[in-house]
């Protein structure tokens, strides 16, 4: 159209591409147009291969930043998109996986989550979440012959009830005595606070699984 309109008017042209006119005159203006970002790019091109493409965007922009230049990261990234730079180096994924690391505790239940009598069985599972910027663990305990859950709060009712009943030489109640088993040598109650820094030990019978 540019070598036509020597010879036939524009607005003839125009009509029979049907092209507007406001779009044939930006193209005009975009074909002419110079780019404002062409000694950007040299330099942008110079900091990234003088450094063998190590640098991404943004280390490429901190150095032109040193360099006086008062440039946006994100001008900078569609600039080297535009060039084709990209960094060579690639940032590693996290992942938590380590591997088998401390010792394995026997699979002593081997998937036989039934139980004949109480305080036969016991399973749980240790939960850990953020709370005020600290870790917190949470280990339900659970029964598998009635499938109730132990909370701290039974032990500790139970031992200021022994504790209670020993004081003023009462007998221990039926009740308190079945609670009272559940607390037999070898199980240890974990920390009120079940927090991370936990000082007394998580101690676990023969026969109860630990989580």
């Amino acid at each position: 159209m540019h070598e036509l309109r020597r010879d036939y008017p524009i607005e003839g042209l125009l009509k029979q591409a049907a092209l507007p006119r406001s779009t044939f005159y930006y193209q005009q203006k975009k074909l002419h147009a110079t780019d404002k970002y062409a000694a950007l790019k040299i330099k942008i091109k110079e900091i990234y291969h003088g450094h063998k493409g190590r640098y991404g965007y943004r280390r490429v922009t901190a150095a032109l930043r040193r360099l006086g230049h008062v440039v946006n990261h994100k001008l900078i990234q569609r600039l080297m998109g535009i060039l084709g730079l990209k960094s060579l180096v690639r940032p590693k994924k996290y992942r938590s996986h380590k591997g088998e690391i401390g010792a394995i505790a026997p699979n002593v239940l081997k998937r036989q989550f039934k139980a004949t009598s109480l305080n036969q069985k016991w399973v749980t599972d240790v939960t850990e979440f953020r709370v005020a910027g600290e870790k917190l663990y949470l280990s339900p305990i659970m029964d598998l012959f009635n499938r109730r859950n132990y909370r701290l709060r039974d032990f500790e009712e139970t031992r200021s009830n022994r504790r209670r009943n020993a004081a003023s030489g009462r007998k221990t109640t039926a009740a308190q005595r079945q609670a009272g088993s559940a607390l037999r040598p070898g199980l240890a109650v974990p920390n009120a606070k079940l927090s991370a820094g936990a000082s007394q030990p998580w101690s676990c019978p023969k026969h109860v699984k630990k989580g």
